[in-house]
């Protein structure tokens, strides 16, 4: 787990799941569209699917589901409390649910910054490693 969290750091490291995942369209519910994505080869996770829930309207994630072997539902990410902070839309909110531990941990973001001046370089897998 991250931080004694029921996140993973995998779980939070995922940034593009286009890079990670193949989508397929399931479905439609209300506003929201529903895909299920499998991890493209080479990519390993420790769940075997992810299904998701996207609004049609901002391209927010609303909620993700993580099955395991057997579809098992492994743990449930539900996203929202959309708000302009500084002027940026931003999802406030995030709960994950495990299933398993039947436990949860919430997350929530009162505060953000952005264009702060930092340069690219700071960036880099090299720098970032190194500290400097």
């Amino acid at each position: 787990s991250f931080m004694g969290s029921d996140f993973t750091e995998q779980e939070m490291s995922i940034i593009r799941y286009g890079d990670a995942f193949d989508p397929a369209l399931t479905g439609a519910e209300g506003d929201e569209i529903v895909l299920k994505l499998k991890p493209k080869a080479g990519k390993a996770f420790d769940f075997a699917w992810i299904k998701m829930w996207v609004d049609r309207k901002t391209s927010f994630i609303n909620r993700i589901e993580y099955y395991g072997a057997g579809d098992v539902k492994l743990k449930t990410q539900a996203l929202g409390t959309v708000k302009t902070i500084r002027g940026i839309i931003t999802q406030t909110k995030v709960v994950m649910t495990d299933h398993m531990k039947k436990h949860a941990t919430e997350m929530e973001i009162l505060d953000l910054k952005q264009d702060q001046g930092l340069k690219d370089e700071i960036f880099t897998k090299r720098a970032l490693e190194w500290g400097k």
